[in-house]
């Protein structure tokens, strides 16, 4: 999609990982045309609770610039997570 960046997220996120997650969501929400970044979680195996909340405040910053944030590939303990968090669906497309 035309305006739309995606940033790959593999492996374990977590507290060593929260603020480059949170600063490739947000140097992708700056770029400029942008309208929509999507976090592609195919490759990711684990989240902790700081990568949720690291993820709903990309989502809130990007807001700020006028660009939404979604996350696709999410499978798995990853995809339990988010969806008993509400994650899932408030990020989905």
């Amino acid at each position: 999609m035309r305006g739309e960046v995606v940033v790959v997220v593999a492996g374990d996120v977590d507290l060593p990982v929260h603020g480059a997650l949170a600063e490739a969501i947000g140097r992708a929400a700056r770029t400029a045309g942008v309208q929509r970044v999507v976090v592609d979680l195919s490759d990711t195996v684990f989240l902790d609770s700081g990568a949720i909340g690291t993820l709903m405040a990309a989502r809130r910053s990007a807001a700020v610039l006028g660009v939404g944030v979604v996350i696709t590939g999410a499978s798995g303990m990853v995809r339990r997570v988010l969806a008993v968090t509400g994650v899932l669906d408030a990020l989905s497309e």
